[in-house]
């Protein structure tokens, strides 16, 4: 399970808008503002490019331990 509190923080102190986030995922605004809402979740593929483009690990995205 991904956190969208997280994913919201570290957009904001990246300095990035979602549209800017939404166009490094490919995705639409709507479905990217979505994400932070908590009403949709990135897909895995997704959870990895938001871990890079912020340059954290994936688990600082998810619940999920990295083994």
């Amino acid at each position: 399970m991904y956190h969208a509190s997280v994913l919201k923080k570290l957009r904001q102190e990246s300095g990035l808008t979602q549209q800017q986030v939404a166009k490094c995922l490919r995705v639409d605004h709507s479905t990217y503002a979505d994400y932070e809402a908590g009403n949709t979740k990135p897909d895995t593929e997704q959870l990895i490019d938001l871990a890079c483009l912020f340059g954290v690990s994936l688990s600082e995205l998810t619940d999920e331990p990295l083994h």
